[in-house]
């Protein structure tokens, strides 16, 4: 079975906690970076082609399913600890893979709940489903944000949108950092502490008098003037676990040269180091790109418009 799954760009929360609610997600799908692999029924686990994070993923995925094994070839992968949600792309790719091998009858959300994925975030599920732009309910919260283990514990969907297809998202992926693994972000996000009620108020207003209108009527300034807000107050939120708003200079750097060539908003995707900025124009995402390659020394650059579909299987 080839199966294939997409990276998300993970653009902050509204909520930090708030009415016995924790976090609450917003976010998209990418068409690049993207995993792509041939997974096969197998004694043991045998991988092929991707780094020793994706044997880790397969591996977990296998003892997590208690299936045999499987064997899998990977064509493409999406970088881990970058900020692109690869371990739950990837691992629910492979899950959802084995689940049709081997006949278990489990569904997406069946198998996100199995793997644990969904602590904090809801993103990734629903980006990995349905493709888009998603926002998600948050989870409920006494006292400390418990490890995910049924469908009921998942973050719920709330809201899912087409992304203006023209739009698009220039990436810089700062070489040599890594943002949080699994372990170290169940610390950071484990007992979410609230906002100040008027930045909370004003997270929900962007939110929902803005970010939200600015997509379904195709207004780029709006939304990237309501996403470069929410930014500022989750990386200010975060700041003291991350060292600053931003993760490390280079991507803050990065940034900057995406705002001054006129990138209508900006932000740094979940833990980093990949931020991003979105234009409606190729010309000006190729002006970004070249700059960003010429001032930083070293980066990773990709040009992505947002995936409006799902996970693929065959």
């Amino acid at each position: 079975m080839l199966v294939t799954s997409y990276a998300r760009l993970h653009m902050g929360f509204y909520r930090f906690l708030d009415l016995n609610l924790a976090y609450g997600s917003i976010g998209v799908s990418l068409e690049h970076p993207r995993f792509q692999a041939e997974v096969y029924k197998h004694d043991g686990v045998d991988v092929r082609g991707g780094d020793l994070e994706v044997k880790k993923v397969v591996e977990s995925v296998v003892g997590k399913l208690g299936v045999s094994g499987a064997k899998v070839v990977v064509h493409e992968q999406i970088p881990f600890h970058v900020g692109l949600g690869a371990t739950t792309q990837t691992s629910l790719a492979i899950a959802y893979a084995l689940n049709e091998l081997y006949g278990l009858g489990y569904t997406v959300e069946q198998l996100a709940a199995k793997l644990g994925r969904g602590f904090n975030s809801g993103v990734g599920l629903w980006t990995f489903k349905y493709g888009g732009f998603v926002v998600d309910s948050g989870r409920v919260f006494d006292g400390i944000l418990r490890p995910v283990s049924s469908v009921e514990d998942l973050p719920k969907l709330l809201v899912r949108l087409v992304f203006p297809s023209n739009w698009i998202f220039v990436l810089a992926m700062p070489k040599g950092f890594k943002g949080k693994d699994e372990v170290s972000e169940v610390k950071s996000l484990e007992k979410p502490r609230a906002l100040p009620q008027e930045l909370q108020c004003e997270l929900y207003r962007l939110l929902v008098s803005k970010l939200l209108p600015s997509i379904a009527l195709e207004d780029l300034k709006g939304f990237g003037e309501a996403l470069t807000r929410i930014q500022e107050i989750v990386g200010d939120y975060f700041a003291s676990e991350q060292g600053g708003r931003f993760c490390c200079e280079e991507t803050f750097e990065a940034i900057k040269i995406m705002k001054k060539l006129g990138a209508a908003g900006v932000g740094q995707s979940s833990w980093g180091p990949t931020c991003y900025g979105v234009v409606d124009d190729h010309n000006k995402a190729l002006k970004i790109v070249y700059e960003l390659a010429g001032k930083l020394s070293d980066v990773d650059v990709v040009v992505s418009s947002a995936r409006n579909a799902g996970f693929e299987f065959m």
